[in-house]
């Protein structure tokens, strides 16, 4: 009996495979947390681990022309919430799925390139540099001028900043500036 019910499962569940459902939409930062009982760097190691695998699975793996890029952008922002430190996450947003092949990419990288430019921006450590790769995206996968010329000049004001904040400190004399 109990090997005729094996055999009546595997018929019907023969031709049943794992199917790509895309990009999950992301939680919020609280429900993320709670899911990980308060822990926010187990919550932010386990995401990343979850979005370097995505849409490897079932044997089978993903273009990343067939990601959903504004829920990844989302995913992206809430990874910052949780750590705003790590450099992780913006360099799998640049390097991995900034990836998308030029004849795919056109308006749909917009996402990436906005969230590296928000990244960019931040007056944590060496964040800088992702904002020069969204320039590099924007003029190159996005073919937007405007936009790239726009982040370049925030770009050129941050380093301005950056310098005048590491003069304040007395650094310019060991650095060669002054």
């Amino acid at each position: 009996m109990c090997l005729l019910c094996c055999v009546g499962l595997w018929w019907h569940g023969r031709f049943l495979q794992a199917r790509w459902l895309n990009v999950p939409v992301a939680p919020k930062a609280s429900t993320a947390s709670a899911m990980f009982l308060g822990d926010d760097q187990l919550a932010y190691r386990s995401f990343a681990l979850m979005l370097q695998n995505l849409g490897d699975m079932g044997g089978r793996t993903t273009p990343l022309k067939d990601y959903d890029l504004d829920h990844l952008a989302d995913w992206f922002r809430l990874m910052n919430k949780l750590d705003a430190h790590s450099d992780y996450i913006p360099y799998l947003a640049a390097f991995y799925f900034g990836s998308v092949p030029e004849q795919y990419a056109g308006e749909k990288l917009r996402p990436i390139v906005a969230y590296l430019h928000d990244i960019g921006l931040s007056a944590e450590g060496q964040k800088w540099r992702w904002l020069a790769h969204a320039v590099h995206l924007a003029r190159f996968q996005l073919h937007d001028m405007d936009y790239a010329y726009e982040m370049a000049t925030e770009l050129a004001d941050l380093s301005k900043k950056i310098l005048i904040k590491i003069c304040r400190l007395g650094h310019c004399k060991c650095l060669g500036l002054f």
